[in-house]
């Protein structure tokens, strides 16, 4: 009878810790899953900015290579027309950067976490920029004809503002503003 009753109280026991694993093993697997979830997409975000940024830099080099041509972030001082060899060479490079803000505005765009609002607001502003230079504006009836329909409405409506102000200082369209809070 000793042995049974031994063997029946560990039987309890094992049964009350088996109840007390299901009871805080749940919990911590759930909050252990979470944390995994928020990683991953932090990862994901981090992964998205990089991807840009390595497109962006590479465009920057080859900015670099072509120091001659109107399409670094710094405008020329000198307006002198570009040669039609020249001219090509800034097509293709623009047509580049206008992947890159494509690129930008498609995975920043109506987005809800504060990264990534405060990354299209960024790449609005340097959209704005852009579409405020001469060379860019010339350029953009042939340029914008082959990405993304959201984005072309959305560059349009920023290339009307520019123009309307005269130096790129007019407020950004309407979903701009409302993406960005």
């Amino acid at each position: 009878m000793g042995r049974r009753m031994t063997v029946s109280v560990l039987n309890e026991y094992l049964q009350l810790a088996a109840h007390v694993v299901v009871i805080l093993g749940l919990p911590l697997a759930i909050l252990l899953l979470y944390r995994e979830k928020v990683r991953e997409r932090r990862d994901r975000e981090y992964g998205t900015y990089n991807a840009l940024d390595d497109k962006y830099i590479q465009f920057l080099e080859m900015c670099l290579e072509h120091p001659n041509l109107d399409v670094s972030d710094f405008p020329r001082q000198d307006q002198r027309q570009p040669t039609e060899a020249e001219l090509r060479q800034v097509q293709i490079l623009l047509t580049i950067l206008v992947s890159i803000l494509e690129r930008a505005f498609l995975m920043y765009k109506d987005q809800s976490t504060e990264i990534k609002k405060r990354q299209y607001a960024g790449w609005v502003d340097y959209m704005k920029d852009w579409c405020s230079r001469p060379i860019f504006r010339s350029q953009w009836p042939t340029l914008g004809k082959q990405f993304d329909s959201a984005f072309l409405d959305f560059m349009n409506e920023l290339m009307a503002s520019t123009e309307a102000s005269g130096a790129g200082q007019q407020d950004a369209p309407a979903d701009a503003r409302t993406s960005c809070g």
